[in-house]
Order: structure tokens, then C-alpha cells, then sequence
């Protein structure tokens, strides 16, 4: 999701930066990893690692 999503007014919705201690990447990413809570999604989490990783 863009960025500026998470300025939006969203009934039941939590906006969470990716991990506190990536403040650089966060900084240098437009997007951002939205998933609802207790559900898997195998793309998802293949990709996250590649994210960390830059």
C-alpha cells in the first residue's frame, strides 16, 4: 500500500512500521506490507525477507 494510506480514517484498521530498527529502509520504501491479523499469506511473507535485506 502507499505510504499515505495510513494517513486515511479507517474503522478496525492498525498502521505498524515495518520493524523499529530499519528506520532506513522505511525512509527509501513508497510502500508499505499490510496483511490481516492471524492470516498467512505465502507471497507476503517470501517477501519480506527480501525487503529486510535492502
Amino acid at each position: 500500500m502507499p505510504k499515505w494510506v495510513a494517513r486515511m480514517a479507517a474503522l478496525n484498521i492498525k498502521f505498524i512500521p515495518i520493524f523499529r530498527g530499519y528506520e532506513n529502509i522505511r525512509s527509501k520504501l513508497p510502500m508499505s506490507a499490510v496483511w490481516v491479523k492471524g492470516e498467512r499469506d505465502e507471497t507476503r511473507d517470501k517477501m519480506m525477507p527480501i525487503v529486510w535485506m535492502n
